[in-house]
C-alpha cells in the first residue's frame, strides 16, 4: 500500500506511532550525519581533515581511482 492511498485516520494513526516508538525519519538521520561529519572537521581528527578537502576517507588510494570522491561533495 502506498502512503498517498492512505485514509486520514490511517496517516494519523502511523503519525502517533512514528512519534509514540521514537522512530528516526531520513530527515533526522540526514541531521545526524551532516553533524557527525562537522564535529569532526571541528576536532581537527585525520577523518575529518580527508573530509574537508574531498579525499577518499577510509584508505583508499589516492595516486589513481579517486575521482569519485573528489567528485562528489560530502558535505552539502
Amino acid at each position: 500500500m502506498i502512503v498517498k492511498d492512505l485514509s486520514k485516520n490511517q496517516t494519523r494513526f502511523l503519525l502517533k506511532t512514528i512519534v509514540k516508538l521514537k522512530i528516526k525519519t531520513s530527515y533526522d538521520l540526514k541531521k545526524k550525519l551532516i553533524f557527525e561529519r562537522k564535529n569532526l572537521i571541528n576536532i581537527k581528527s585525520y577523518r575529518g581533515f580527508r573530509l574537508s578537502n574531498k579525499l577518499p576517507v577510509r584508505g583508499q588510494r589516492t595516486h589513481t581511482n579517486s575521482k569519485t570522491c573528489k567528485k562528489g561533495s560530502i558535505l552539502k
